[in-house]
Parts: structure tokens; C-alpha cells; sequence
């Protein structure tokens, strides 16, 4: 539920940051429509479930759908972005890092990086106290081994994509880069209501 990283999910090497996570995503035990006759679907039939529509399963192949799911809204909220000039974390040897182009990271990634829960290290939360490691990234945030920036959170990313594009609207002879939109998303959010008539939705179903 985001709450806390799993004992299976992958780790860095500690002290390296360029072989942390960036982000988390909720992985374990998510409920997902299920392929039919599948190994998978066949482990979750055995296992009890009998829906033949749904199933829970955990890893990468849950959480990496909720990351291509919130990329796809960032997109939306922000058409503006692109490849930035920041590169990507690195404390390793390699001089070249800082002024290789193949290292530079999009704006999708330090908007998700800006946006993420870093939880702070608890075994609760499955980041060993005396192990954590914890290193200073882009911004100054906190980054660990285990989780990276943190657990990604949609609503604070599509806020900050949407402050972006809404900053390079109004200035487009401004160069205007994600720490801009962090540092002025809370100032641009605003609350309102939208009504919208449900009497007009359909829904159908073809198929098995």
C-alpha cells in the first residue's frame, strides 16, 4: 500500500547511489485483471481465488503499470516536458559523468523523484536504521539504497507537472526547469469543484 518496502524488492549497493531505486511503487498483493490460462492465473486458482477476471499477484509486474500510469497523467498535465540538463546521481570514478549527454535524466523522472514519500528508515518500513545509508540527491532530498526518493505520489507529481506547464505558459521565453515548478507548485495549486452529469456514461463488454 506504499507504506513500506517489501523484503523481496530490489536494493542498491550501499554508498552507491547510482545504483539505488529512484522511486517505489505499490507492488505487493495488487488486485489487476488477470490473463486466462496463464501459469499465473493457474498458481492464483490453486490458491483459492476463483474469480476468473481478477487476481492479487506482487512485483515489478504490479508496480511498474501504477509508474507507467502516472508518467501517462504527467504527460497530459505537462506535453512540455523533455530531457533536462541534470544528470543523473553518481559517486563512482567515472570523470566523464558530468559532461556525457547520456547521463542526463527527463523531466519525468526528478518530477517523480520531487513528488515521492521518502519514508524515513524503520524496519516498519523495511529500511534498516543502521544500514540506511542515506545520501543527499538532486535537490538535497533524501535518497537510500532501498527505496531511492521515496514512494511515488501521483497527486503531489501531476501537481508539480501541471505547475510546469502552467510557469512555461506564462513565461515562453523563460527557462523554466522542474525546480521551478517545485518550488512554486504550492503557490499555483488551487481547490475547486467540478460537477459532471453520470447519466450519459455506458459501459459494455465483448468477449469471453
Amino acid at each position: 500500500d506504499g507504506s513500506a518496502v517489501t523484503d523481496f524488492s530490489s536494493r542498491g549497493q550501499v554508498g552507491l547511489n547510482h545504483t539505488y531505486p529512484d522511486v517505489g511503487a505499490p507492488g505487493r498483493t495488487i488486485w489487476s485483471c488477470a490473463a486466462r490460462r496463464t501459469l499465473i492465473s493457474t498458481g492464483s486458482y490453486v490458491g483459492g481465488n476463483d474469480n476468473p477476471y481478477y487476481l492479487a499477484i506482487s512485483g515489478t509486474s504490479m508496480s511498474t503499470p501504477h509508474i507507467a500510469g502516472t508518467v501517462a497523467l504527467l504527460w497530459q498535465a505537462a506535453p512540455s516536458m523533455r530531457v533536462s540538463y541534470v544528470h543523473d546521481d553518481y559517486n563512482g570514478e567515472d570523470a566523464t559523468w558530468w559532461t556525457n549527454p547520456r547521463t542526463r535524466v527527463h523531466e519525468v523522472e526528478l518530477i517523480l523523484k520531487a513528488s515521492a514519500r521518502y519514508l524515513e528508515p524503520t524496519e516498519e518500513h523495511g529500511v534498516l536504521v543502521g544500514n540506511a545509508s542515506t545520501i543527499p540527491g538532486w535537490m538535497g532530498l533524501n535518497t537510500d539504497y532501498v527505496q531511492g526518493y521515496g514512494i511515488v505520489d501521483v497527486e503531489k507529481a501531476v501537481g508539480i507537472a501541471l505547475a510546469l506547464q502552467e510557469l512555461r505558459n506564462k513565461y515562453p521565453e523563460a527557462n523554466i526547469t522542474v525546480e521551478d515548478a517545485v518550488e512554486n507548485y504550492e503557490l499555483i495549486k488551487r481547490t475547486r469543484m467540478v460537477s459532471q452529469p453520470t447519466d450519459t456514461l455506458t459501459a459494455s463488454w465483448s468477449g469471453e
